[in-house]
């Protein structure tokens, strides 16, 4: 990883391990291995060797090896609240180009800001700005399922971006 982002994904495995093991793999290797999977519906087998230092993920007659990194994941729990004030649902392709359109003022440094705004009833709007000393503002509105109070908040567009990039579906929001 860029020591920025952090991803956390829980997969249900086929078989049940004898003991808890928790590993962390460089974001390079988890690219390829998603590559990989892009034309596969096999189960993938994953080997921890027992220095655990090395990780083999095994898709058919392929294999990937790579080093895991050295230490633990960080306590992600510690960095995002337990409960939510507010949630913002809204389509993930939608959004990813309305922020991709904002992010056209400043390119990769833009920060995005969102702000939601709500009819009675639970039907609103998600506003997605972006502005540019030398350039301009940039602004659009997606549709918006809302649940609580309004909260504005701010990105770095290009993590935003990315991150939707890997979701499809609805996301949500929440402040």
């Amino acid at each position: 990883a860029d020591g920025f982002r952090l991803a956390v994904q829980r997969i249900s495995l086929l078989e049940a391990l004898a003991e808890r093991t928790e590993i962390v793999v460089p974001a390079t290797s988890l690219a390829e291995l998603r590559r990989l999977l892009a034309h596969q519906a096999e189960a993938v087998r994953i080997t921890l060797a027992d220095s655990r230092r090395h990780v083999q993920f095994t898709v058919g007659r392929t294999e990937l090896v790579t080093v895991a990194l050295e230490g633990m994941f960080p306590n992600y729990h510690a960095l995002i609240p337990a409960s939510a004030h507010a949630n913002v649902t809204v389509e993930a392709q939608e959004f990813a180009h309305c922020v991709r359109s904002a992010m056209t003022m400043n390119g990769n440094l833009s920060v995005i800001r969102l702000a939601p705004s709500q009819k009675p009833g639970g039907i609103g709007q998600l506003a997605v700005t972006s502005q540019a000393a030398e350039v301009g503002d940039s602004e659009g509105s997606i549709d918006a399922v809302m649940d609580g109070d309004p909260v504005r908040i701010a990105f770095n567009g290009k993590y935003l971006a990315d991150a939707l990039d890997a979701m499809d579906g609805k996301v949500v929001l929440q402040a």
